[in-house]
């Protein structure tokens, strides 16, 4: 949930689509939203599924046109630079996560 909480206080333009989250205006509202958790988890499969299937990359392209495609036709301000900006969060995410994994390997 950090991922999603820190995504939508830094780009209120990302939040904006999501409709039912327009009433949560602290961290805290996010961190406790259930449409906020689904949309987490709905992402975190679709990364899973795409890992799992990494080797093969033509159903990876077409499952994530797919997603782009529905997420254009589902939001009418839907920009596609949102999924860039999404993926440098992930990155950064996941960077910290590595540096938390690889600090408790190095105290063992």
């Amino acid at each position: 949930m950090r991922f999603g909480c820190r995504l939508f206080e830094t780009n209120s333009d990302i939040k904006t689509m999501f409709s039912k989250l327009k009433d949560c205006e602290t961290v805290a509202e996010l961190r406790s939203s259930k449409i906020l958790e689904d949309h987490a988890m709905k992402v975190i499969c679709t990364i899973d599924d795409a890992i799992v299937n990494f080797d093969d990359m033509e159903y990876v392209a077409r499952m994530l046109q797919t997603v782009a495609q529905s997420h254009s036709c589902r939001f009418p301000n839907f920009d596609p630079e949102f999924f860039l900006v999404c993926r440098n969060y992930f990155n950064s995410f996941v960077r910290q996560y590595d540096f938390i994994v690889n600090t408790i390997r190095l105290k063992k």
